[in-house]
């Protein structure tokens, strides 16, 4: 190990006891590691991504499950088209997700409540 004969401070180099990130803003240290702030150009850009995503998988989804197929749940049974059946459960399941995402978005609000008030 070498000894360093000046400061550290003389060479350029914080000293252990300082806290470098304390004296810089969130919004400077932020743009300091390369973090863009979010536009609503960009949101936009974002949304209509997913919405042509979405789009071309109906386009091509659509002429590929036109068959009917036998529904049997519960006590009820019946007939539908293959393509609206799986909308149907991708439609749950999106909605399953949703209900469950809001329920812990709540739930970490409430903790983040909980801590600002303490």
């Amino acid at each position: 190990m070498v000894a360093l004969s000046r400061a550290p401070e003389e060479l350029g180099i914080a000293s252990t006891m300082e806290c470098p990130s304390a004296a810089v803003s969130p919004a400077e240290a932020a743009n300091a590691v390369g973090h863009v702030p979010r536009t609503r150009a960009g949101s936009a850009l974002v949304g209509l991504g997913s919405a042509t995503r979405i789009v071309v998988t109906l386009v091509v989804f659509r002429p590929q499950n036109i068959g009917s197929v036998a529904i049997l749940f519960l006590w009820m049974a019946g007939q539908a088209s293959l393509k609206i059946v799986l909308l149907i459960v991708v439609l749950g399941a999106v909605l399953l997700a949703l209900s469950l995402g809001t329920v812990r978005i709540l739930q970490l609000r409430r903790l983040v409540n909980r801590g600002r008030r303490d």
